[in-house]
């Protein structure tokens, strides 16, 4: 699923709600932002595989050791038109 559907969930983690979305840039790359935590950056990447890697590596990198748990949850699913 990761490289077929941009990312878009809520985790808790370091006592708050987490945002992991990737979403369509108007230059036809993508948005991978992370916001939540103590945490908020964004990148703009080439492909949906890449940005679903890099948010996913940095949300790790953030929180190591991240734990889901039922409050972890993924989102509606992002709209891939830009």
């Amino acid at each position: 699923m990761r490289d077929f559907e941009p990312t878009n969930e809520i985790h808790y983690a370091g006592g708050d709600m987490v945002h992991l979305l990737v979403a369509p840039d108007q230059l036809g790359g993508w948005k991978a932002t992370i916001l939540g935590g103590g945490v908020a950056q964004a990148w703009f990447l080439e492909s949906l595989s890449i940005a679903n890697s890099k948010i996913h590596d940095m949300f790790q990198r953030a929180f190591p050791g991240h734990i889901c748990c039922k409050k972890c949850r993924a989102l509606r699913r992002v709209s891939l038109s830009a």
